[in-house]
């Protein structure tokens, strides 16, 4: 991952896979290499019944033998104004990483990456101060007039 310190580097994500609150993204197998290397972002289209909340971007590898490492992750907080969906833009920062052929390219969509990113009780409240926890129902929207996209910046090998 991103963090300094004892502990960090590639952290394994297959743990992760059965949770029920997140949009999940696959690719099917590469059949050559995919670099990435240089800023990932996120244009989403979203609505909440929540005044704010977070969303976070994980752009990850599924490697053959079905273990997922996160290749980077990024979210913001965000406010919401109703029920209409809203356009949300989203830094997941950069990356230098190339996606083996045989593996799967994998983008996670949720409200939550604890304890990675603080965790947001959906109360507009400040984080460190939180302490009213209100449920949030997230709806992210795709196509026509709302194309919620991941950007990713896929070197051009010639």
């Amino acid at each position: 991952g991103t963090a300094l310190g004892t502990g960090v580097g590639p952290s394994e994500q297959s743990k992760n896979i059965g949770r029920k609150d997140q949009l999940v993204f696959e690719t099917e197998v590469l059949k050559s290499p995919l670099t990435l290397l240089g800023d990932i972002s996120a244009v989403l289209y979203v609505s909440s019944d929540a005044p704010c909340t977070d969303f976070i971007i994980c752009v990850q590898d599924v490697f053959p033998d079905g273990k997922i490492i996160n290749i980077q992750e990024g979210g913001a907080r965000v406010n919401i104004s109703g029920n209409q969906p809203e356009k949300k833009e989203i830094s997941v920062w950069a990356t230098g990483y190339e996606i083996k052929k045989g593996h799967k390219l994998r983008v996670v969509v949720c409200s939550g990456w604890f304890p990675r990113y603080n965790r947001s009780l959906n109360s507009c409240e400040p984080a460190f101060t939180a302490a009213t926890m209100k449920p949030a129902n997230q709806s992210v929207f795709t196509g026509g007039e709302t194309p919620s996209q991941v950007i990713l910046p896929v070197l051009n090998e010639k």
